[in-house]
């Protein structure tokens, strides 16, 4: 266990952290306000805001990556880019009983802040198959609440988890049956749309809109 990182982190049975030698070695991350190379910083594209984290970077509250989590939080001018997405690999609601102790642990760090600052859509991996829940905060479909969409179909066998008794009304769509990618199109201020595509034929198997009441 690494001892900068809360009990509940289990990176040392994943990997042991080889998996993003390559991606420091290759990759450059845009310059933002605290960023931190690749493992956290922030983008703007057209009227969306990306706030991309490091799951495997403590977020506990006044560590560097909580700090930079709440400026950029705040920074967001919503009437230049009113879409509001973070991603990190890691998955925070994964339906199946997987890793709860980790899940849990981001939710105490962060459910909150995304909740108070409006987040629309958190994306993330970890999990290879797909899954979208409906808006959620506190395990409780909550309207205005952010969606949470895996999109870990791709690169490693798929993982055909089912979901956990009681849990079915917060998953709005999942698969495990193919491997695809999702595409987010900011239509305008009020919709974004989030779209599922299979890889195998390019079908559109899962389409969604979060959309912003006037």
């Amino acid at each position: 266990m690494r001892k900068d990182m809360p009990s509940w982190f289990d990176g040392d049975v994943d990997s042991l952290g080889e998996c993003g030698v390559g991606t420091v070695q290759r990759f450059r991350a845009p310059q933002s306000s605290g960023s931190n190379g690749i493992f956290w910083y922030t983008l703007q594209s057209g009227s969306v805001f990306i706030i991309t984290l490091s799951s495997e970077h403590d977020t506990s509250p006044n560590t560097p990556q909580r700090q930079f989590l709440e400026r950029s939080l705040a920074s967001v001018n919503r009437s230049i880019t009113p879409w509001l997405i973070v991603t990190q690999h890691r998955h925070i609601y994964h339906f199946s009983g997987s890793e709860q102790q980790v899940q849990d642990g981001y939710l105490a760090n962060m459910e909150s802040l995304f909740m108070q600052y409006k987040v629309d859509l958190v994306l993330m991996g970890h999990t290879h198959n797909y899954q979208r829940t409906v808006p959620i905060y506190n395990y409780s479909d909550t309207p205005g609440a952010p969606v949470y969409i895996i999109t870990g179909s791709s690169g490693a066998l798929l993982e055909s988890y089912g979901i956990v008794p009681g849990r079915e009304n917060l998953v709005a769509a999942y698969d495990s049956e193919r491997t695809g990618f999702s595409h987010i199109s900011a239509l305008n201020s009020t919709h974004l749309r989030v779209r599922w595509i299979t890889n195998v034929d390019g079908e559109v198997a899962d389409e969604s809109y979060i959309v912003h009441e006037k």
